[in-house]
């Protein structure tokens, strides 16, 4: 996978961030998303804040992350409600993602 630094939310520059692509090429079809690592997501992940990764959907997106962080993977399928661009999708594989989309993991509020 092909590697370098990304700029964080608001601009600033973010510790830890990495572009993630098995395809250099924009023509691949798939769109670049950056996805915003938190919590414990982040540390599963090598305290890595923010990932570029290819993906059509937020189902790809999560096989991507899960190949490239395998700690990540048993959480990734549930427990999670993602935002896409600050709308929530909860249980939404197949929802398509855009050129330069940000995508955070938020996790599920639990009570009773």
């Amino acid at each position: 996978a092909a590697r370098r630094a990304l700029p964080c939310t608001l601009g600033r520059p973010c510790a830890g961030a990495i572009h993630m692509s098995t395809d250099p090429s924009p023509a691949g079809g798939a769109n670049l998303a950056r996805v915003v690592l938190s919590g414990t997501l982040k540390r599963l992940a090598g305290d890595t804040a923010l990932v570029e990764v290819q993906a059509r959907d937020i189902r790809q997106l999560i096989r991507a992350l899960g190949e490239r962080y395998p700690a990540l993977a048993p959480h990734l399928d549930g427990g999670y409600a993602i935002a896409i661009d600050g709308e929530i999708f909860q249980d939404a594989w197949f929802v398509p993602i855009q050129p330069d989309s940000e995508v955070h993991f938020i996790p599920a509020i639990r009570g009773g």
